[in-house]
Formats: C-alpha cells, structure tokens, sequence
C-alpha cells in the first residue's frame, strides 16, 4: 500500500501520458472545495474513524445507525490531505481497513485547495465495510457535483475463498479477505494485477455515472501498451493491453494490486512482466470531474461517506 502511494506522482505522469496517447484526456477543475464531511455507519460492529492518518490511535467510533459531521466550525482535527481511513480494530494494517485516499487533496474545510483525483485502497485485502461515498454540490440526496462523484463497493466476505488467490482471515468479532499475492517482506509477486482477486475487486469496485445515471464496475489492469505491453493475461483469458492501462480504457476507482514488480525498472517496466502477460495496476481515480471546467472550483457542500450502506433500513 505505502509502495504505491510512494510512487503516486511519478506513475501519475506517465498515466496522464498515456491517456494523452489515447485521446481521452480532458480538463479538469485546479481547485477543490469541501464545506462539511458526513459519516454515517450502518455496520454492525462498532467502527473507528481515524480522523489523522499518521496516527491511527486518534479515532472516532461510529456505533451502528450513528451519523457524525463537521465542518470548518468544528472541524479543525479532521486531517483531509492524504486519507480517510477505518477500520473495526487492531492492527490497522492494508487488507484490515478501509482506505479513500485523497492523494494530498483537500487541506481542510471551507477553502479552496489544489483538486487532486482520488481513489480506493484494496490491494492486500478487504474486510466486511463496503464503503460509499458521495460529493453532493447542494444537500445530500441532491446533486452531485459532477460526473463521477459517487463511487461505491459491494464486496461480500462470503465470497471469500470461493474466489481465487484468496484466502479467509478470521479476526476478533468478523473475518478478512487477503489475496495470496499480497507482498512478503518487500517482495512483490508480478500475479497480483491479473489474478482473480484482483477481478474480483474490480468487479466489486462501482463508479455512479452521472450522464449515464447507473453504475459501472471498475476496469481490469491490463498493462500499458505505449510500454510495448501487449495483453494482461487472466484465468478468463487475454485481455489487450491499453494506454492507460485500463481495459478498453474504461475508468477504476480503486488500486486493486501495485506498480511493483512489473511497473519497475523505470521507464520501461520489468521485461519478464510483459512476457509473461502480467502488469502493474492500471491508471485509476474519481473526482476527476472532468465536465467541470479548469477555471470552475469543485464546491462540495457535502461529502458524504457511507459505511455498509447495504445494511440501511432506506435499502432493506
């Protein structure tokens, strides 16, 4: 997980590349703007919000049905900049947490800040807290502030172990999902991107389509053709490789497995990767909010997090 955020920037120029080369790269808005940040919790198991990522014991705990909000009258604690980060417990590690990177975004509320495109962390595991979340422009429940503002998972731990390269974890009150690929004291193993974990939680990775008015699942990491990838090779089968590294070109949402091993050495990538047919992940990201214009802020009066949204009485 730290690997991949420690060569966000520098993978984020060569996916901007590749979507250039593949002639779908728009404007979008320089700034951001978040007014209030609303947690609700529909979870049955108590749920710690770490309101400061680089200290995870300063938490919040959301019992079930419980909604907590604040804004720049009460909010001067809330650390927007990198992450929005739970978890049920101890130790809070990748595949033991649920993880919304800001990618250095949004520095607090009420003001406008450089916009940066945000996305989710699933790439050692999962645990039973599918999130959503939604940046509404006026009141939740009205309209979001543009085309892909909404994003959510459906992931389900039944699942787990029935879907290959993965494997149950049971913890104090519930279980985990690791994927048998998930890194080993520093090694990496080049099956992560194409492995049914990862097709599973693409798959399971949604992103609301405002023009569309439905929801997609996130694309498959299939390699970067503009770096001599060919196809991504998956127990389905081959699948072609793309400029952005993302099937067909289509977005994700979520870091489904890392840049490591195949993304590196760098510029070209590991030449056994692409042999091989196996990839590093593919560009991702929402609040792109790419039919706002440069010059337009993204004014966010709510941002608006749901935790196990299935279990909402409004959706029973």
């Amino acid at each position: 997980h730290f690997f991949g955020i420690s060569f966000f920037f520098g993978e984020m120029w060569a996916v901007l590349f590749a979507v250039v080369l593949a002639g779908t790269v728009r404007a979008s808005p320089l700034q951001m703007q978040v007014d209030k940040l609303t947690i609700s919790s529909f979870c049955t198991l108590p749920v710690r919000y770490h309101y400061d990522f680089k200290d995870t014991t300063k938490f919040v705990t959301l019992q079930e049905g419980d909604t907590k909000s604040w804004t720049q009258a009460d909010g001067s604690q809330i650390d927007l900049t990198q992450r929005i980060q739970f978890s049920y417990a101890d130790p809070v590690i990748t595949d033991n947490e649920v993880i919304i990177e800001l990618n250095g975004g949004v520095g607090g509320f009420g003001k406008l800040y450089p916009r940066f495109n945000f996305n989710l962390d699933q790439q050692e595991g999962f645990i039973p807290m599918n999130v959503e979340m939604n940046m509404w422009k006026d009141e939740v429940g009205g309209e979001l502030v543009c085309e892909d503002a909404s994003i959510r998972t459906t992931f389900n731990i039944a699942d787990c172990g029935k879907v290959g390269d993965t494997v149950v974890i049971p913890m104090q009150g519930y279980s985990r999902c690791a994927t048998k690929w998930a890194p080993v004291n520093g090694t990496y193993f080049p099956q992560a991107c194409t492995s049914d974990y990862a097709v599973y939680v693409n798959k399971n990775s949604l992103l609301y389509s405002k023009s569309l008015a439905k929801w997609v699942p996130s694309a498959r990491s299939v390699g970067l053709s503009f770096l001599n990838w060919t196809f991504a090779k998956f127990s389905d089968g081959l699948v072609p490789s793309t400029p952005t590294g993302r099937q067909d070109n289509l977005p994700a949402i979520n870091f489904e497995c890392f840049e490591a091993p195949c993304r590196f050495p760098l510029p070209d990538g590991n030449p056994t990767c692409k042999a091989d047919y196996q990839v590093s992940v593919g560009s991702c990201g929402f609040n792109m909010c790419e039919d706002l214009s440069p010059s337009t802020p993204e004014v966010v009066a709510v941002m608006e997090v749901l935790l196990c949204p299935e279990l909402s009485p409004a959706r029973a």
